[in-house]
């Protein structure tokens, strides 16, 4: 199963989906392409700061804060992303919440986002 936590300044992606043999996971490449895809473009689109670690089965993002519009709607998006996987696969991914509420910490609210019907 695919873990991913959130807490207030860091998203770590963690373990791998079981859903297919490795290399034709589509569950663990979907994950894997949101959480890339976030990265990279919070680096390229955002003058935001971030610290990452991209590794097999164990990544992580850490930033203090989204300071721009940007990160918050690029996050926003990869919770939109990561929620509609999670309903379609749910024995295989499963999120992690730690605080309060649904958000992120790093500014984007993201309760009630995800797939509907």
């Amino acid at each position: 199963m695919i873990e991913i936590t959130v807490d207030e300044t860091r998203i770590r992606v963690e373990g791998h989906a079981g859903f297919g043999p490795p290399g034709r996971d589509i569950v663990c490449a979907g994950v894997s392409t949101l959480f890339q895809t976030l990265i990279w473009s919070i680096e390229d689109v955002t003058g935001d700061i971030i610290e990452y670690g991209l590794g097999e089965g164990n990544s992580f993002l850490k930033l203090e804060k989204c300071v721009s519009e940007e990160c918050d709607l690029l996050i926003r998006s990869f919770f939109i992303g990561i929620n509609a996987i999670q309903q379609m696969y749910p024995d295989f991914v499963r999120l992690i919440w730690i605080g309060k509420d649904k958000s992120n910490g790093l500014g984007a609210e993201v309760n009630g986002l995800g797939r509907k019907g």
